[in-house]
């Protein structure tokens, strides 16, 4: 669903293939016993960089594309997480 959403605004699709499922696992257990989005987020921006060299995203939107679903991500974890800043 999340590729479909991406592919239909004009963005790059998004697979985790290349990431270690090791860091992955561990910036989830940071997320959920924490709260603290920055591992995942990292992970996040790395691998959608990744999916832009490969797939042919234009290099001058990458940038700003990467900001947006950064903030479409964090908005939406502290909404149904209820995080307070």
């Amino acid at each position: 669903m999340t590729n479909a959403l991406l592919l239909a605004h004009g963005n790059s699709l998004l697979f985790y293939r290349s990431i270690d499922e090791n860091d992955y696992r561990e910036a989830m257990l940071v997320f959920y016993e924490t709260n603290f989005i920055i591992p995942f987020k990292k992970i996040f921006i790395d691998q959608y960089k990744s999916a832009c060299k490969n797939y042919a995203v234009r290099q001058r939107a990458l940038f700003l594309i990467c900001i947006r679903m950064v903030f479409k991500f964090l908005y939406i974890c502290f909404k149904k997480f209820s995080i307070n800043l």
